[in-house]
This record gives C-alpha cells, sequence and structure tokens, in this order.
C-alpha cells in the first residue's frame, strides 16, 4: 500500500467505506481504493500488485455485490477517465457500431444511444450498473442479454496482454459471457441498429415502467441473488417454500419478488450471507434443487 500511495497519489485512498459504494449499502472498508484513468495506469497497477501478491475488486456500481462486513483486504479498482468515454466508431451495411468504456454507467449508454436513435440496447434501461459489470455478467432480460448487441470486447487478462475478441469468439450462457479468470473488461463495441428517436424513447420507457412498478427496487438491494435454474425460476422456488418475506435483522427477501434480498435499513453483510444461506439449504432440502447464487460475494 505504501507502493501505490507513493506511485500514484491522490489516486489513492485507504480505508474507504465500500457499503456507500453498493446497491446493498452493507459492508465494511476497502484496505485501499484506486482509481484509473487508462490502460497503461492499469498494467502499473496490475504490476504492483502481482509483485506484492495483492488481491484485486474492479468495482463498477456495486449493482450485484456483496462486501463482507470486515471489508476488503485487497485493491478496490475504479475505472474512470477513458474507461468512460463514448463515441460513434463507423457503419456497415444496416449497421452503426458504438465503442464504450468498461466504466459507462448503462442509464448514460442507453440514453445516448436512443439520442443517436441507434437501436439495440433498450432492455437494458433502467438497469444499475456499468458496461464492464453488464458484459462479465452477460445482464440482461428476460429475451435480452447484452450479448446479443454485442459486436466485440477488448480485456486485459491475467499476463497483462490486451485481447480483443469478436462476438462470435465469445461463448455466453446465462449470466456468465466465458471470459476468463482474471480478465478485466476495458472496452466493448456495440452493433446496433438506426431507428428513429421517439421510437426507441417509447421502448425505452415502457422497459422503465415495469421497473417503477417493482417497489422492491425502492429499497437497496442487489437484484437477484440467484440464478435461475434450468427450465425453472429461483424466485418461484423459494416462494413455494414458504420463504418469501423471510428476515435476518434487516435483511428480508422481498414480499414482492422472493428472489430479491432488500436492505429495511440497518442490515449488515453477515445478515444477508445468512439469510442467502437459509435459502439455499431449505430450497435443497425441499426441492432438491441447489441454487447458485448470481450476486458477487467478495472474499479476502
Amino acid at each position: 500500500m505504501t507502493t501505490l500511495r507513493i506511485q500514484f497519489g491522490s489516486a489513492f485512498v485507504e480505508g474507504v467505506p465500500l457499503a456507500p459504494l453498493t446497491r446493498l449499502k452493507v459492508g465494511g472498508p476497502a484496505r485501499g481504493l484506486l482509481t484509473v484513468r487508462d490502460t497503461d495506469g492499469l498494467r502499473d497497477v496490475l504490476g504492483v500488485l502481482r509483485k506484492f501478491q495483492v488481491s484485486f475488486l474492479v468495482l463498477g456500481k456495486g449493482a450485484n455485490l456483496i462486501i463482507p462486513d470486515e471489508g476488503y483486504e485487497g485493491l478496490v479498482i475504479r475505472l474512470k477517465g477513458k474507461f468512460e468515454t463514448i463515441r460513434l466508431i463507423g457503419k456497415k451495411k444496416n449497421a452503426t457500431y458504438l465503442h464504450a468504456g468498461a466504466g459507462v454507467s448503462l442509464p448514460r449508454l442507453v440514453a445516448r444511444t436512443a439520442k443517436r436513435g441507434l437501436s439495440g440496447l433498450e432492455p437494458l434501461a433502467g438497469i444499475p450498473g456499468t458496461v464492464g459489470g453488464a458484459i462479465v455478467m452477460n445482464a440482461g432480460v428476460p429475451g435480452f442479454s447484452i450479448a446479443d448487441a454485442l459486436s466485440s470486447v477488448t480485456t486485459l487478462n491475467a499476463a497483462l496482454t490486451l485481447r480483443k475478441r469478436a462476438r462470435r469468439q465469445l461463448h455466453p450462457v446465462y449470466r456468465h459471457m466465458g471470459l476468463d479468470a482474471g480478465e478485466i473488461v476495458l472496452y466493448a463495441t456495440f452493433r446496433l441498429t438506426p431507428e428513429p428517436e421517439e421510437r426507441i424513447r417509447g421502448r425505452i420507457r415502457e422497459y422503465l415502467a415495469r421497473r417503477k412498478n417493482q417497489t422492491w427496487r425502492r429499497l437497496p438491494t442487489a437484484g437477484s441473488i440467484f440464478k435461475n435454474p434450468e427450465g425453472m425460476f429461483a424466485g418461484r422456488l423459494i416462494e413455494a417454500c414458504g420463504l418469501k418475506g423471510s428476515r435476518v435483522g434487516d435483511a428480508q427477501i422481498s414480499t414482492e419478488h422472493a428472489n430479491v434480498i432488500v436492505n429495511l435499513g440497518k442490515a449488515s453483510a453477515k445478515d444477508v450471507l445468512e439469510l442467502i444461506g437459509r435459502v439455499r439449504r431449505e430450497v435443497a432440502e425441499k426441492t432438491g434443487v441447489t441454487l447458485e447464487t448470481e450476486v458477487i460475494i467478495a472474499r479476502n
């Protein structure tokens, strides 16, 4: 940490509380947080971390992340600067290609594409998070995932080598883009279709209206906690086991959506994790299905 402080100056901060940086609002502080603004800077940081064998976590909007109460002992990295850029890069036949950095927020990306009359990302309207996190998780809604609009992705792998792959070279599945362990998403290119702006905005309004009616979104939450098992819905399994509305402290399974845990005000990460464990055990005992978490739990 001393090396990081000397080498990166004000971009590095120690003891940063992480709960305010996540959507669920739980967890302790980071040992250190570093803001990185370009690829060379990221390479430099990762080189230091490798030398001292320090773990790291790339943090976007913290939309589907649970930080333990004791905090995170490694380095938290935030991608800013060049990683927050959006630009058009060309047209081919009936498609327009748009380049976006991993640090770009999904709401900003959707708004920018609508303003430019480019269709293809409307289903992401209202989903919190960043381009980088959405690609890693292959985020989406029923019938659509971000992979559907992806043209290519550029990453930095564990060997600190840039790697660019076209969509056809990836093997995305439900809630996973198929990237290798240790790869960090830097940039993405999307293949979009020109359409009248008002038509695009109409679809965006429809998606936003659906989410506005989901009252659980008004509370701190990490969204869906469990992945849907093949051919089933995690929420229905949880509800069938009588767990809807169950609480541990201020962590509660939403009374509206059984695959969502909300923070009623003063929940701890321990409360949330205990509730997750209870759900997994009871669903496995009563249905024989072992649920797999969709939310990411930071491990020290």
